[in-house]
């Protein structure tokens, strides 16, 4: 009968741990899963802007032997053509941009929100 007051303690103990450790899994499972979803809409969102390149650049392309075949000498002269160089260029850095966005997220920890849950989940246990 001496060892049943003595296990009491120990299961009080690893009850928190238990719920800690639950917590901390759930919360690194949905921040995986909110990752996976990030990636998956910057991915989507690359190839939506890398589909635009090819319709430019045969726009340009036209623009370019229209230009050629009226006799042009300077192509850059041509405004139109100006601004299919400056979309072109913004799009250039859309993509760049959405590559380094990507790189981010992949490398993104749960350890650096894991704080913040923490203060959160004891302050819920201490109104308890």
């Amino acid at each position: 009968m001496a060892n049943q007051p003595e296990q009491a303690p120990e299961s009080q103990k690893a009850a928190p741990n238990f719920w800690k450790s639950t917590r901390k899994t759930l919360h690194n499972a949905s921040f995986e899963a909110q990752k996976y979803k990030r990636l998956v809409q910057k991915k989507l969102d690359l190839a939506t802007n890398n589909r635009k390149f090819s319709g430019f650049y045969s726009e340009l392309g036209k623009l370019v032997d229209d230009a050629f075949t009226a006799g042009e000498k300077d192509f850059l002269a041509n405004s139109e053509v100006n601004d299919l160089l400056t979309k072109l260029q913004f799009l250039k850095g859309n993509a760049a941009a959405l590559e380094m966005e990507i790189e981010t997220i992949k490398h993104a920890n749960p350890e650096e929100l894991e704080g913040d849950v923490e203060v959160v989940s004891e302050e819920k246990d201490e109104t308890r």
